[in-house]
């Protein structure tokens, strides 16, 4: 179930991305930029180069409830997640993408009364391959809304 979650997490975050510039094509169309809701398979890239880093590589990885991978014609492709620090039980990480690159990792401050383990999933139990034919899905909706209007 949490897979199922980070994925429509993903999805809808592309979404809102695309109404913010009132138009579905600035998600799509006019950039040569790699696009991660129609490039099959540059989702699982992105995050392989993730998994791959020095200070990840061989560690099962546990991610927050939210993986944010954005598309915009003028700023490319960008991303966020937070994972739990490898070999920790109670420190989670910030990874942010933009370049075509991982940042470092930024230590976040945890706050509140619930547990870490309960808001964390597997992020090898996630195919981010899924992720474009999520959105080809959500897009023909969407188009269909449009029409209706």
């Amino acid at each position: 179930m949490k897979k199922l979650v980070l994925l429509l997490v993903v999805l809808v975050f592309g979404i809102i991305v695309g109404g913010c510039s009132n138009s579905i094509d600035s998600l799509i169309g006019g950039d040569k930029n790699a696009n991660v809701f129609t490039d099959q398979g540059l989702a699982n890239k992105i995050m392989d180069d993730l998994k791959n880093r020095p200070e990840l590589k061989g560690h099962d990885l546990k991610a927050m409830d939210d993986i944010y991978l954005m598309y915009h014609k003028e700023t490319g492709m960008t991303g966020r997640i937070d994972v739990q620090k490898p070999g920790t039980t109670d420190q989670v990480v910030r990874y942010d993408y933009k370049d075509g690159k991982w940042s470092d990792p930024k230590p976040l401050e945890l706050i509140g009364p619930g547990k870490l383990e309960e808001n964390l999933g597997d992020l090898n139990s996630i195919d981010f391959n899924k992720v474009t034919d999520i959105y080809k899905v959500a897009e023909k909706k969407l188009r269909a809304l449009k029409a209706v209007k």
